[in-house]
């Protein structure tokens, strides 16, 4: 994956009704390796992958990496057709029809086998039966392909209907639909019985049947050209009065049922969501503003996976796929148009005592985040007509009224919150005693000492002389990245590449823990990214290259990786939840880690940094989200 800006996770208590979670959709393109943006169709084979059909050939895709199979005219077994109109899976063997063909997949050689009697033809529908018949539409003609005898009969329209769908039932019938009808096959004359519905359509938008679709057992959903979802029951005969926030000048595409509740539709104005038993609508559609939304209104295809996540195919966007799993989140990025975060690049979050999050970004500044309201408050550089010393910020620290600002090579700023402005500024040189203007970070003891991490020293705020005196026993000239105290009082520094150093101020003990291949006990990596404590008091150091685990009767260190089912080598932050569960962030998610059972729980998302009590801080790759966890509020 390309690398891009941090992303921002921020996990709040709240409660949340249905469809009260935002809708975030991650988006495939042609950049992204898939062969064409226009998606016409999509399937889950028996193997898991997802194949999708476009109007540039056939995507296999392995959650990883696509790969195409298009139209080949020296390669009689590739697809000779380029729009893929339609996929089924039927008896093992993926069914491809095209605008040039129906074929069936060749799983071991990864080729294809035209259907005789299908080329040049559009196909536009199939479905199978329990007979081993192949239904499809073939230039609106139906068509039944039996697998075992290989014998095709045909239904033509002069005789039959223009068929524009197929479908078979939960009672495995085949039902048909013309643009204004549904017919019953009849197995013993080898014919169609029309169900005579009749539907009162606005007359100057043709009627046109688009889509079929079982909701349960006897009642069949018609997806139409302008006028919405019908519902009718075949047991019945009838229509049903039903589902009426979809009726009306929609153009339905497809449907999807996740869950047993939870009906997606696909239209020309994007997704339409109806929760059966709630009788809760919503509709999706893309927003320009918005990076997560739908990236088209034109939804083609529908495909819920068997995680429960959603795949939708559009006309000009890709593919854009909505996750089952960890989806209550809410995103938040710059917007020119609407008060939100002003920077892409955050590096730094902390909470107030007065319900704000105190936002840091490399790109743009500072953020105030009211947890309450969702107000952001921007403080951006002097020179872009602000009052910080500089945009990009690494540490933050709020303190009463007063927030400590540590910026990027121009020193430490403290902004008081009632005036609203910069009422302190420290630099290199002139009468202060900061030993480096890069403030990597910023930290506060138990008894209220501010403590600067800089890139040559850690030192401490003196309030008395309004200066800045050294740490202990901390070495200069080192690039340090953490801090933290101990509950016994130790204190601990991490650093960029020297290792991990601690100084007990009782005993006047020191020393620095240093990687060292010949030391099986050793710590894993001399790039320190965290120290942490847990409810056991348990000392915890998150490396770039390993989890550590600290004896501190041996002072020894027992290392944590993939090889222990991490999703990578790379920590960073960590965060206690019930009893003996802590999260821990990697380069690969955040995971959920029970330290007595060993078991783990993977988010998939590349998380940076963690805080405090019933509130989660992750920073990651991209922008900024806000999300539930449950687990986090005892």
């Amino acid at each position: 994956m390309k690398k891009s800006v941090k992303l921002l996770v921020v996990a709040v208590l709240v409660s949340c009704s249905l469809w009260s979670q935002e809708f975030y959709f991650k988006h495939y393109k042609v950049e992204d390796g898939l062969s064409h943006n226009t998606v016409l169709s999509s399937l889950q084979d028996k193997n898991g992958f997802m194949w999708f059909g476009t109007k540039n050939g056939l995507n296999r895709f392995d959650g990883y990496t696509f790969k195409l199979f298009q139209n080949n005219s020296e390669d009689v077994k590739s697809l000779h057709g380029t729009y893929i109109e339609c996929l089924y899976e039927f008896e093992d063997v993926l069914w491809v029809g095209t605008d040039n063909g129906l074929y069936s997949y060749n799983e071991k050689q990864e080729n294809f086998d035209l259907l005789e009697g299908t080329s040049a033809k559009q196909i536009l529908g199939l479905m199978a039966d329990v007979e081993s018949n192949l239904w499809y539409i073939a230039n609106s003609t139906l068509n039944k392909y039996n697998t075992k005898s290989g014998k095709t009969d045909s239904f033509p329209t002069d005789l039959f209907f223009n068929a524009t769908a197929i479908i078979k039932t939960n009672d495995n019938e085949i039902i048909a639909a013309s643009s204004n009808e549904l017919y019953k096959y009849n197995k013993v004359s080898n014919s169609f019985i029309s169900y005579g519905i009749k539907v009162q359509g606005d007359p100057k938008l043709p009627f046109r049947i688009n889509r079929l679709f079982n909701l349960n057992d006897h009642v069949i959903l018609l997806g139409t050209q302008n006028h919405g979802v019908l519902a009718y029951d075949i047991l019945e005969g009838k229509i049903l009065d039903m589902l009426q926030e979809l009726k009306g000048p929609i153009y339905v595409r497809d449907f999807a049922l996740r869950g047993k509740e939870e009906l997606w539709v696909a239209s020309e104005s994007g997704i339409h969501l109806y929760n059966i038993k709630e009788k809760v609508y919503t509709n999706l559609v893309k927003d320009y503003g918005n990076p997560y939304a739908l990236a088209d209104n034109a939804v083609y295809a529908l495909t819920v996976d068997d995680e429960g996540s959603v795949w939708a195919g559009t006309y000009f966007g890709g593919v854009n796929y909505y996750p089952n799993q960890y989806n209550h989140f809410k995103k938040y990025f710059p917007s020119l148009s609407e008060n939100s975060i002003s920077g892409n690049a955050v590096r730094e979050i902390r909470p107030d005592n007065k319900g704000n999050l105190w936002i840091g970004t490399e790109d743009a500044g500072l953020n105030k985040f009211n947890l309450e309201t969702g107000k952001f408050t921007n403080y951006t550089s002097k020179d872009k007509g602000g009052i910080l010393s500089h945009y990009n910020i690494h540490g933050v620290l709020p303190m009463e009224d007063k927030v400590w600002i540590g910026t990027f090579d121009h020193g430490l700023d403290v902004l008081d919150v009632k005036q609203d402005k910069i009422v302190a500024h420290y630099n290199m040189g002139d009468r202060s005693t900061l030993r480096s203007n890069f403030i990597f970070s910023l930290y506060k003891t138990r008894t209220n000492d501010i403590i600067v991490i800089s890139t040559s020293s850690i030192q401490s705020y003196n309030s008395q002389t309004d200066n800045f005196d050294l740490v202990g026993t901390f070495p200069e000239h080192i690039h340090y990245t953490c801090f933290f105290e101990d509950k016994s009082g130790v204190l601990w520094a991490g650093s960029y590449s020297e290792g991990l150093f601690y100084y007990d101020p009782n005993t006047g003990d020191n020393g620095n823990y240093i990687y060292n291949s010949l030391d099986a006990e050793g710590i894993s990596n001399n790039h320190i990214n965290g120290i942490f404590q847990d409810n056991n008091d348990t000392i915890w150091v998150t490396t770039e290259n390993g989890l550590n685990l600290y004896d501190p009767i041996k002072k020894t260190f027992k290392k944590y990786g993939t090889k222990d089912g991490f999703p990578s080598n790379a920590f960073y932050s960590m965060l206690a939840g019930k009893d003996n569960e802590l999260w821990v962030t990697t380069s690969n998610g955040l995971v959920e880690y029970e330290t007595v059972t060993g078991q783990k729980k993977s988010i998939p998302r590349k998380v940076v940094c963690l805080v405090i009590n019933s509130i989660i801080i992750l920073v990651t790759k991209v922008r900024m989200e806000q999300c539930i966890l449950g687990a986090l509020t005892e």
